[in-house]
């Protein structure tokens, strides 16, 4: 086993390193390299060829999102061991600042489809997911609040965040969180877009 620990915190800088995550083949990859592992044993894990492989843990490890942490020797050949590069990735204040509201609607997207195929995933295999018990937490909500009340809900999830992140319990949940101020249909009307 390789001793190799994740830093917590990864931030990316560009549009082409987050269309390497908008893949959803290529987030379930990524998901195989949380603990240091192999292409080969990835693509065992993934039920897929080896070959498919090569190409997105390339693309994975030329964006900084998986680091080679090791080589190991197999009968003559030399395999490589990657593993993810944190734990989180989020995009840097130069992201935010060049990329302006599509960028974020890009993020929001990635984090959506990450989402989705965790939970659907794990709704389809675990019998013991139900929404109205107490293991799961299913919300979708448009809340009415005063500019002091957006800042103090986007703080309190940062803090929620920030809580439980680094955590290693035996339990591994998917967790998102979107607070977006959204446009009322009615100031639309207003300015003559609805």
């Amino acid at each position: 086993m390789v001793d190799y620990q994740p830093r917590e915190m990864m931030e990316f800088d560009t549009i082409e390193s987050l269309d390497v995550l908008m893949s959803p083949f290529r987030l379930r990859l990524l998901a195989c390299f949380r603990e240091p592992s192999t292409t080969k044993a990835a693509a065992e894990q993934m039920d897929v060829s080896v070959t498919r492989l090569y190409r997105h843990v390339h693309r994975l490890v030329e964006h900084g999102f998986l680091k080679e942490v090791a080589e190991r020797q197999a009968g003559k050949t030399v395999e490589k061991v990657y593993a993810t590069a944190a734990r989180n990735v989020r995009p840097s204040a130069r992201f935010t600042e060049q990329y302006g509201p599509r960028g974020t609607a890009e993020l929001l997207k990635l984090g959506f489809r990450t989402v989705e195929s965790e939970v659907v995933a794990a709704a389809e295999t675990d019998p013991t997911i139900d929404p109205s018990g107490n293991r799961t937490a299913f919300s979708f909500t448009r809340l009415r609040l005063t500019e002091a009340e957006l800042a103090e809900l986007v703080s309190a999830v940062g803090d929620l965040f920030d809580s439980y992140s680094g955590g290693n319990g035996p339990i591994e949940v998917s967790f998102f969180a979107s607070v977006i101020p959204l446009r009322d249909h009615r100031d639309q009307e207003k300015e003559g877009h609805a």
